[in-house]
C-alpha cells in the first residue's frame, strides 16, 4: 500500500516568526525600542537590569517584561523602581514566546507609551535563543561564576545569536579563577560582530559603559 506524504503549508516556527514580526513591526510604528536579556539562571539578569533602569529611567520611559516558569519575583522587583512591569509565567516552557510578549506588550501600553522595554526572558542557555519575540536587540548575559571559557564553546548558539554579550560578577572573577580577558577574547573570536563588556551587577562596575553600548545598538540618544 503506498503511502501519502502532505506538506505541511505553514510550520509552527514560521506561523511564530510571523507574529514576532508583527511585534517588531508595532513597536516600529510607535517608536519603542525592546531588549531581549537572555541568560542561564541566577546570571545576574534582573539585577543589570535594575542597573541599567536606574541609569536610564530619567531620560527614557522604560517598562519591563519578565519571563519566568513560575512567581512574578522579578517583575515586583522592577516594579520597586516605579516602571510598569508584568510576569509572564511560562510553567513548563524553557523560553518565551512571541504571542506572549505580544499580549503583554498591549497590557503594558495600556498605562502609556514607553522608550524602552527590557524583556527578562527564561534562565536558559539553548531555548529562548531559537525563538524571536520581535526584539531589536538579543543581550546575552553570562556570569564569571558558572564557568570560564569552555561555557561559551558549549553554547555556541547564544554566542552567535547576542549583538551584546555581558561578562557578569567580574568582582568575583579571582575568586573563581576566571581570566576575564580570556573570556572577552573568546567571544570576540566566536562572534567578531558582538559587542562584549564586562561588568559587575553589584559593584555597578562596566554599567555605564554598558548603558552607552546598549543606546548605540537601540540607535537612540
Amino acid at each position: 500500500m503506498s503511502v501519502k506524504v502532505l506538506q505541511a503549508k505553514i510550520s509552527v516556527l514560521e506561523a511564530h516568526d510571523r507574529i514576532a514580526q508583527r511585534v517588531r513591526q508595532t513597536l516600529n510604528e510607535m517608536n519603542i525600542k525592546m531588549i531581549d536579556v537572555l541568560g542561564g539562571p541566577g546570571a545576574g539578569k534582573t539585577s543589570i537590569i535594575k542597573q541599567l533602569v536606574t541609569r536610564l529611567k530619567d531620560k527614557f520611559k522604560i517598562a519591563y517584561i519578565g519571563g519566568d516558569l513560575a512567581t512574578a519575583k522579578d517583575a515586583e522587583e522592577l516594579s520597586k523602581l516605579n516602571v510598569p512591569s508584568i510576569q509572564i509565567n511560562t510553567g513548563t516552557e524553557c523560553h518565551l514566546e512571541a504571542p506572549w510578549v505580544e499580549d503583554a506588550l498591549k497590557e503594558l501600553l495600556k498605562e502609556g507609551k514607553p522608550d524602552i522595554i527590557f524583556v527578562e526572558n527564561v534562565g536558559n542557555l539553548i531555548c529562548p535563543f531559537e525563538f524571536d519575540i520581535g526584539a531589536h536587540v538579543r543581550m546575552l548575559i553570562f556570569s564569571v561564576d558558572s564557568g570560564g571559557k569552555e561555557k561559551f564553546e558549549k553554547y555556541p548558539i547564544a554566542v552567535l545569536r547576542s549583538s551584546i554579550i555581558v561578562i557578569n560578577k567580574i568582582d568575583v572573577a579571582n575568586i573563581f579563577d576566571i581570566n576575564v580577558e580570556e573570556l572577552i577574547q573568546t567571544g570576540k573570536k566566536m562572534n567578531p560582530k558582538a559587542e562584549i563588556v564586562a561588568v559587575s551587577a553589584k559593584t555597578g562596575e562596566g554599567i555605564d559603559k554598558l548603558a552607552d553600548i546598549l543606546l548605540k545598538h537601540l540607535r537612540i540618544k
